[in-house]
């Protein structure tokens, strides 16, 4: 598996999780190095981050507000007072400088912070047109340049401590859906369930939920991310639910479709389709495919099952710190896919007035083919509920 370059000094102490054995450490210092590497910084040239979840990445720092200023041989967090002892804390192992903002003048800091440096690199989608003439009159003489997704394409293979933190957010969040699962069977709403298996999650150590589950029954299953409602949940109808957990800021996606008691006549062929198309997916999942090929493969298994309609979205995409990261797995995607990757494949096939049916895991792209982090927790088999084993 493809682990981060060797840096002259390695973290300490390794993150601890809030269950089970610690995580590997996060080698910061390796990450900027490889921004720095990726941008070829010289004395004159920094790079400005200011996506908080690039931020997070490439030093620790995990707050709401903040700048990331990235030399070729310093670093620089530029954050206000609130931050302050918590910047210095989540930046220690990557040796960042924290500047702090007095009086509300970030623009002098930022300034301050960047003496020498005639060239800014930044990612023109993180930063408004006025941020951008402001910038221009903070730094006068330095050029603004644009270098789109530096840090995000770093974030796409995955190294062992970030592969660890997916794994037990997919364990947990497997584990949390088969314990509140048979909740079905009483029939509840799909808003009463939705609570009951997010309340599992927190409950078996994750820090909170990826983001608020889809649970959609019966016709509302039709609406791939309809939100769970009043609806009472019933016999023989499908239920999609789509859910996640989030473990030291990295997310897992999982969704199931499920059904109490025996599926009708009408939903059988849906549940084949989606099966079948997320069984091609994952089947076509290995170093150097395009994503483009992934999402062709779940494509034509709807086809060929009569489900002729252009998809409602993308197959899946990328999964890390952020629960939708870029690349898709949609037709106009043609990067390939990489080993340390991971990825999600989630075809839906949703047929209005009856319903829908989808299936999605959290997949790492191994040297071999695919790994379903998502299927570590096992399946079981419910009394009553269908639809939780394998396809």
């Amino acid at each position: 598996m493809p682990t981060s370059p060797a840096s002259s000094e390695q973290p300490q102490q390794p993150v601890a999780p809030r269950s089970g054995p610690p995580f590997p450490a996060i080698d910061y210092k390796a990450r900027l190095h490889r921004l720095r590497e990726l941008a070829e910084l010289d004395d004159s040239t920094a790079v400005y981050v200011a996506d908080l979840t690039d931020i997070r990445y490439l030093c620790g720092f995990a707050g709401s507000a903040g700048v990331l200023l990235v030399r070729a041989e310093s670093a620089a967090l530029v954050a206000d007072g609130r931050y302050q002892e918590l910047a210095r804390e989540a930046t220690a192992e990557a040796g960042v400088d924290v500047v702090p903002i007095v009086a509300r003048r970030g623009d002098e800091a930022i300034a301050g912070a960047l003496p020498g440096i005639t060239r800014l690199l930044i990612d023109p989608r993180q930063i408004t047109l006025d941020r951008h003439d402001e910038l221009a009159k903070a730094l006068p003489g330095v050029e603004l340049a644009k270098a789109r997704g530096l840090p995000e394409r770093l974030r796409l293979v995955k190294d062992d401590a970030e592969i660890a933190r997916i794994g037990a957010a997919a364990r947990i969040a497997q584990e949390a859906f088969f314990a509140a699962v048979p909740l079905l069977a009483e029939r509840p709403t799909e808003l009463e369930f939705a609570t009951e298996l997010e309340t599992r999650i927190k409950g078996l150590g994750a820090e909170g939920i990826a983001f608020p589950s889809i649970v959609a029954s019966g016709e509302n299953s039709s609406k791939p991310h309809a939100h769970p409602g009043a609806r009472v949940i019933g016999e023989g109808e499908p239920v999609i639910i789509d859910f996640g957990a989030l473990v030291d800021g990295y997310h897992s996606d999982i969704t199931r479709t499920v059904w109490v008691g025996e599926p009708s006549a009408r939903f059988r062929p849906i549940i084949a389709a989606a099966n079948d198309a997320y069984a091609s997916g994952v089947g076509a999942i290995r170093d150097g495919v395009t994503h483009a090929a992934i999402d062709k493969a779940c494509r034509d298994a709807m086809i060929r099952h009569g489900f002729t309609e252009p998809p409602l979205h993308p197959s899946g995409h990328n999964v890390g710190l952020a629960i939708h990261e870029r690349p898709y797995l949609s037709e106009d995607s043609g990067e390939p896919v990489r080993a340390g990757y991971v990825v999600t494949v989630e075809p839906g096939v949703y047929v209005p007035g009856v319903g829908g049916a989808r299936v999605e895991d959290t997949i790492l792209v191994g040297e071999d083919g695919p790994v379903v982090l998502s299927a570590e927790e096992p399946a079981r088999p419910v009394r009553g509920i269908g639809g939780l084993l394998a396809p």
